[in-house]
């Protein structure tokens, strides 16, 4: 494996401070809980039911994109990547790229072999040396402070004339935050039976949330999520809007998407 890609431990060693404000922008409490655990309980929510799939109806805005960037010294990156679908695209078309995911267990799963532990605005690399950064699905649940992060970041990595390709969902986002020593909470939202509900699964789904938040095993927080908001933030990083395509709930991107009937956003960034 080459030396920029060692696979670290961010994972393991970051712990929520006792201040009611943790790094993720969660609402945190006055137990220290590691940043392993929460990955791993957010995930088990996060690839129940539908599991990470791969969208054939994306492909074109990627490599049509890719094609188009200049050069550079390690190509392309994914960030919280998931399973790793497009950043394997990629490579397979002559663009190489690395995946890169907060969580230890889905890197483990990636269907991608370039692929590292590390947060969405942890960017652990040389300055200019993507043509560029990619991220699908995962910039709503991003905090505030993490999408200000991570679009700096995003600037730094980029070569001169290299982007940022954003698909979002457009609106605000649920993100549950699992309170400490809370393992059970695992089983319960693991255990839930969704092919049971058939197409009312995701109100049921919701409804099993929500019980949750009323015991007080978890909370839940909405960031907002669209085009101008984030078009600001990476202006304020120094990235230029290139390219931007919203859709609504029925339109194809959004139909096959993992977050069903959603509509969302194509935004793509660039540094001048």
């Amino acid at each position: 494996m080459n030396d920029y890609l060692s696979t670290g431990n961010s994972a393991n060693t970051l712990e929520a401070p006792t201040n009611g404000a943790d790094t993720l922008g969660l609402t945190s409490t006055n137990t220290k809980t590691s940043l392993k655990t929460r990955v791993q309980a957010f995930e088990a929510a996060h690839f129940i039911g539908d599991k990470d799939r791969e969208e054939t109806e994306f492909h074109p805005f990627l490599l049509e994109w890719a094609s188009r960037l200049p050069k550079s010294s390690l190509g392309f990156i994914d960030v919280a990547a998931g399973a790793g679908f497009e950043a394997r695209l990629l490579a397979n078309n002559g663009y190489p790229c690395i995946a890169q995911d907060p969580s230890e267990e889905v890197a483990r799963i990636s269907k991608h072999q370039v692929t590292r532990v590390g947060k969405a605005e942890e960017l652990e690399f040389k300055d200019a040396s993507f043509s560029g950064v990619l991220m699908k699905d995962s910039w709503m649940f991003l905090s505030p402070e993490q999408k200000q992060i991570f679009m700096t970041e995003a600037f730094r990595v980029l070569v001169p004339g290299g982007s940022v390709l954003l698909q979002s969902q457009r609106e605000d986002a649920h993100r549950a935050w699992y309170m400490p020593n809370k393992s059970d909470i695992i089983q319960k939202l693991s255990s839930f039976d969704f092919l049971k509900y058939g197409d009312s699964w995701y109100e049921k789904w919701l409804e099993a949330v929500v019980d949750l938040q009323k015991e007080g095993e978890i909370y839940i927080i909405e960031y907002s999520c669209m085009p101008n908001d984030t078009e600001n933030l990476a202006n304020q990083a120094g990235l230029l809007r290139k390219n931007l395509t919203e859709y609504g709930w029925n339109h194809p991107l959004a139909v096959k998407n993992r977050w069903e009937r959603s509509g969302g956003f194509i935004i793509e960034l660039q540094k001048p």
